[in-house]
């Protein structure tokens, strides 16, 4: 490993490798030293790159989320449209429940991916009443 920051990319990935390196009796050389993980100094050092790691995802989850925000100031960050429109979601959703083509045919037969079908599956169908009652206003 070049750079002893990329050890790890969170503080639980860090802590699972520590272990790892314990178990297996490895001892760190990062430079003029050797260090044993099993001691004080080489527990601090894997603390170190713990706190290096926490710090690395927090970055990485900042910049993600400033640029979100700027994507969606210029109108850049929209929704994705579905792959399939609504009649063709029920048409795939009967043929399936129907039995007589498989998920995979029925991926071809559509030209979709399987995640789509999926979640094709997972939806309230279209004539589904929604799950809290809409308030009813006298007339």
């Amino acid at each position: 490993m070049t750079k002893f920051e990329r050890l790890a990319r969170s503080r639980r990935n860090a802590t699972n490798i520590a272990a790892e390196l314990i178990r297996g009796g490895v001892r760190l050389d990062p430079g003029e030293s050797i260090y044993d993980l099993t001691n004080l100094v080489g527990r601090r050092l894997i603390k170190g790159v713990r706190i290096v790691a926490a710090f690395e995802s927090d970055l990485i989850w900042a910049r993600t989320d400033e640029g979100k925000a700027m994507a969606k100031e210029k109108g850049k960050l929209t929704r994705q449209e579905p792959k399939l429109s609504p009649v063709q979601e029920r048409d795939w959703i009967e043929l399936h429940r129907g039995g007589d083509h498989t998920s995979a045919g029925l991926v071809e037969l559509f030209d979709v991916g399987r995640a789509t079908t999926c979640h094709a599956l997972e939806r309230p169908p279209f004539d589904t009443p929604p799950a809290l009652p809409l308030p009813q206003v006298a007339a």
